[in-house]
């Protein structure tokens, strides 16, 4: 009998210890305050007796206070750039600026020459002076010319017989020069007909830009009419 009660027990054992601390996590116990003595005891089934104090206390205890941060740690790779954001608005407009500095005075004046001259069909080269200007001041030069070979008007042509091919040069201070978009310093007028050109020239002081003429076929003699302008400009980018 004896033993079948320690096996019982035995047995019975762990279904007390199941149940300390109980459901809540809570340790129930027992202090006698006479000797002082303690004894965890399971509510479920126990409890204090005469001259004990009912006593109890969390299986975990209360959280503690937060730990200081640690250490900052090292900075991370950087990541891809993102997508571009839309346009901002536009900014508002800027002061004005100073005003810049005056300009050189540019030329008022123009010098001009118109002339008419028969030339006759001769054996020699010998170009005819039809329309120039002379006396030129140095400097920069827009020239605006036209050879017209016999008087046209909206009649027609006046002096009808005196007509041919004219064929003509420019000269500067003597020289024959290179005029226009031609590619020899002769250039022709057929008869009835005008030849007009615009070039620049870069003239030295007391300069002279004469036109000559001489009849080259179509007739014996031509009426040659010639206009010249020349404009002073500051400078020829």
């Amino acid at each position: 009998m004896r033993k079948f009660t320690l096996a019982l027990l035995w047995l019975m054992a762990p279904a007390a210890l199941a149940s300390i601390p109980d459901a809540n996590g809570v340790i129930h116990g027992c202090y006698n305050s006479t000797n002082g003595t303690q004894r965890i005891i399971d509510t479920a089934v126990a409890s204090c007796k005469i001259g004990e104090t009912a006593i109890q206390w969390n299986q975990t205890g209360p959280q503690g206070p937060q730990g200081p941060a640690g250490p900052q740690g090292p900075q991370g790779p950087q990541g891809a750039q993102g997508p571009q954001g839309p346009q901002g608005p536009q900014g508002i407009q800027g002061l004005q600026g100073p005003k810049g500095d005056t300009g050189p005075a540019g030329s008022s004046r123009v010098y001009w020459a118109s002339n008419s001259h028969e030339v006759e069909q001769e054996d020699e080269l010998i170009y005819h002076p039809i329309v120039g200007l002379s006396g030129l001041p140095a400097g920069w030069y827009v020239f605006a010319t036209t050879i017209q070979s016999a008087i046209l008007d909206t009649q027609g042509i006046i002096h009808d017989g005196d007509t041919a091919d004219l064929q003509c040069v420019t000269q500067l201070n003597g020289e024959d020069i290179q005029i226009g978009n031609v590619d020899t310093v002769r250039v022709f007028v057929p008869q009835v007909s005008n030849l007009s050109d615009t070039y620049v020239l870069n003239l030295p002081a007391n300069s002279s830009v004469i036109i000559g003429c001489r009849v080259y076929s179509g007739g014996s003699k031509a009426l040659a009419v010639g206009h010249m302008t020349a404009f002073p400009v500051g400078q020829v980018n």
